[in-house]
């Protein structure tokens, strides 16, 4: 009986330990694959932020809107906004999109609620002296940061050129909410701590 019990107990040793091992490598690999599929939709997703960036800039709106007189800017101010607000409502998780002039001020912007009044001056920002600098076209990205209401963000966006003298005379700005990206992180972060939620 002794000898049984000894035999058993070894038995149950190594199969805990098996087990255990055999569910870290699962947990492990199920992991490491459900972060490659969120880095795969991440990519996905930049890429097609930037295609929609590059096609909100090259829209005809924009050369009308910065080619205008003084006294016609509002109204071709708001057929931009309209162009943002269609768009802001087509990208997921966009947060907001702007146009700033190329002095550094912004001109046009709308978020989630619609139209914003309150403009800022991002003469000094180091996005906007990146697209600035950079060659007509390019793509050029800033942060993540944190917002006053706990929001995470990123800004993407892209140079626009003046039609009328062929030089920088902006840039449109979009910002992208990466919250649901990263509490997408958080509850991966969560299974893997409790790895039996995993393989339920």
């Amino acid at each position: 009986l002794g000898v049984l019990i000894v035999i058993n107990g070894i038995l149950i040793v190594i199969f805990y330990v098996f087990s255990k091992e055999s569910s870290e490598k699962n947990t492990r690999e199920n992991i490491a694959q459900q972060v490659e599929a969120i880095n795969h939709q991440f990519r996905d997703d930049i890429e097609e932020l930037t295609n929609n960036l590059r096609i909100l800039a090259s829209n005809p709106t924009f050369d009308e809107f910065m080619m205008s007189s003084e006294v016609d800017k509002e109204i071709h101010a708001k057929a931009v906004e309209r162009l943002f607000v269609q768009n802001i409502n087509y990208i997921g998780e966009c947060q907001s999109i702007y146009f700033v002039n190329y002095l550094g001020m912004e001109k046009v912007k709308v978020d989630r609620e619609g139209r914003v009044r309150k403009y800022r001056d991002l003469s000094r920002s180091k996005l906007f002296n990146e697209i600035k600098s950079d060659a007509p076209g390019s793509i050029n990205i800033e942060g993540p940061f944190k917002t006053e209401q706990g929001k995470i963000l990123f800004s993407i966006g892209i140079s626009k050129n003046d039609a009328d003298i062929g030089k920088f005379g902006g840039a449109v700005i979009i910002d992208y909410n990466l919250n649901s990206f990263i509490e997408h992180l958080d509850m991966i972060k969560i299974l893997g701590e409790n790895p039996i939620w995993l393989f339920a």
